[in-house]
């Protein structure tokens, strides 16, 4: 990308960002754990992603390899139904937790956990790093028209 950019404007300044994941939270009462010494074995995972490999990165970063992996489009409203299907798949397969992402947490129906029950269920809260940050924020308010 940063190829194709100088290609059109080599002065344009590129700053690079990467998320970090800041803490898994039980979708069932909002509990927070560390995301490093917090420990998923048999664990399953699924989202909805435009890069659904960025997650499976971020879990990989973590020490995770989910044993099930489910893939829906990005931005997909989960339904009750599909959540049912998921449980009762990563049961069979001796799952303990399940996994998924901040953003999925918001586009899952109505009582979630209690459908993938007993198993529990965790997001991944993560935050945008910025390298340079303020020269970032620098570079916009210098774009922006003065008032």
């Amino acid at each position: 990308i940063e190829r194709r950019i100088r290609q059109w404007n080599p002065d344009a300044p590129i700053f690079h960002a990467r998320v970090e994941p800041m803490a898994w939270i039980e979708e069932s009462n909002g509990a927070r754990h560390d995301p490093e010494t917090t420990h998923f074995e048999n664990a399953a995972a699924f989202c909805g992603l435009g890069n659904p490999l960025s997650f499976r990165r971020s879990l990989m970063w973590l020490g995770i390899d989910p044993v099930e992996w489910v893939e829906f489009d990005d931005h997909h409203r989960y339904r009750p139904t599909e959540l049912r299907r998921m449980a009762y798949q990563f049961s069979q397969r001796g799952v303990q937790a399940v996994m998924t992402t901040e953003k999925d947490a918001v586009n899952l129906c109505e009582s979630a956990s209690g459908l993938f029950h007993p198993l529990p269920l965790y997001y991944l809260k993560v935050k945008l790093v910025i390298d340079r940050e303020q020269e970032f924020a620098d570079a916009i308010a210098s774009r922006l028209p003065s008032r």
